[in-house]
């Protein structure tokens, strides 16, 4: 039996349901009932959700169910779905090829950086449906005409504010303006002022979605905070993990995250050091590394150093522990940072060290 969904003026086909059936979702979240119908509409929309809120599936669901196939020979792009970061995107084309596991006839393609131009190109020769794309190598396409928008309905920039705090908001206006008219849906988790004048700039009247109430630590985390000097943060890890292999259940996933690259390989390396077996990431990976070693995680591992390169709507199933050894600098980063557990809805961790120089960082968790 399907599990029904459908909401006004909206009914999901069949196909999808069966999708959303294989992925264990078994309904709606507040965001999803809210922006789905009018996606559906057409109208251009700005979602603010928090992380691990459903933005994503808001987004591409209500898309997916009213696409056409374009038969036989070359497929122009539809839907059209720009991230600010590479494993972003790879884990969104996961997402659509997991939506339409049980409808054919569509294509989707992931056009980053990090890939051989000559031989992406190649590999996009016969068009897709659906394109997943960092703004850069977008560009690059663009300028070599492999991508061609002419039937383009609908654009989504995904985590507008990391993109425009990664400075990438110049090259998706470059890329918005060789669209033809099209709907436009933008998903942050924040909305910084200088986001407002940039949304107003690329959207036609848009619905604005809020959902301030659904916060990051409603989400079934629970945290705990250890204040510790710099010197003693080692000793504190390890005693945690050790406590953590007492225990019965082994294959649950621990995120440590860092904010240097150095720190990040340091932690990795005593860990490992100590026998906790470990990996480490972060951008000074090329990006078939960065891919190895999630691929990795994913199936195996249980233990991850990570800096922020992971720190923004990564979706890493069975994670129930995140451990900040380093506390951010901003407190939407500890927000991304905290939302890497309970991604599949399971009672997560979040566990903070804190230098005693850091206690007034406490009042952030107050906030989210």
């Amino acid at each position: 039996m399907l599990f029904p969904l459908t909401m006004q003026a909206m009914e999901i086909k069949e196909s999808l349901q069966k999708a959303l059936q294989k992925m264990n979702i078994s309904g709606y979240s507040d965001i999803q009932e809210k922006a789905m119908p009018v996606i559906e509409e057409g109208k251009d929309v700005l979602i603010q959700s928090p992380t691990g809120s459903g933005k994503t599936i808001a987004a591409l669901l209500p898309l997916l169910n009213r696409l056409e196939p374009q038969g036989k020979g070359t497929h122009f792009p539809i839907i059209l779905l720009l991230s600010p970061t590479r494993e972003l995107a790879l884990q969104t084309a996961d997402t659509v090829r997991e939506l339409l596991f049980y409808t054919e006839g569509f294509r989707t393609v992931l056009l980053t950086g990090g890939v051989d131009m000559n031989r992406q190109v190649k590999a996009y020769h016969h068009g897709a449906d659906i394109v997943i794309a960092t703004p850069a190598r977008l560009l690059d396409h663009i300028r070599r005409h492999t991508f061609k928008p002419k039937k383009l309905e609908t654009l989504i920039i995904d985590e507008a504010d990391e993109m425009m705090k990664m400075g990438f908001m110049e090259d998706v206006q470059s890329v918005i303006t060789a669209l033809p008219s099209h709907q436009t849906v933008v998903m942050s988790a924040t909305f910084p002022e200088d986001l407002k004048s940039i949304a107003e700039s690329i959207l036609n009247n848009p619905v604005m979605i809020e959902n301030e109430e659904e916060q990051v630590l409603k989400q079934n985390i629970s945290v705990k905070t250890y204040t510790v000097k710099e010197k003693a943060k080692l000793d504190l890890l390890f005693s945690l993990l050790e406590k953590q292999n007492q225990k019965e259940n082994k294959t649950d996933k621990t995120i440590i995250f860092c904010n240097t690259r150095k720190t990040a390989d340091f932690v990795n390396k005593e860990l490992n050091r100590r026998h906790f077996p470990s990996a480490s990431i972060h951008s000074d990976m090329d990006s078939q590394e960065r891919k190895e070693i999630m691929a990795e995680f994913r199936k195996e591992g249980t233990l991850l150093c990570a800096t922020d390169v992971l720190g923004r709507g990564i979706d890493i199933k069975e994670v129930t522990r995140v451990i900040l050894y380093d506390l951010p600098d901003t407190k939407e980063a500890l927000l991304h940072r905290i939302g890497r557990g309970s991604r599949d809805g399971r009672a997560s961790i979040a566990i903070l060290f804190l230098k005693p120089s850091e206690k007034d960082k406490l009042s952030w968790l107050d906030s989210i």
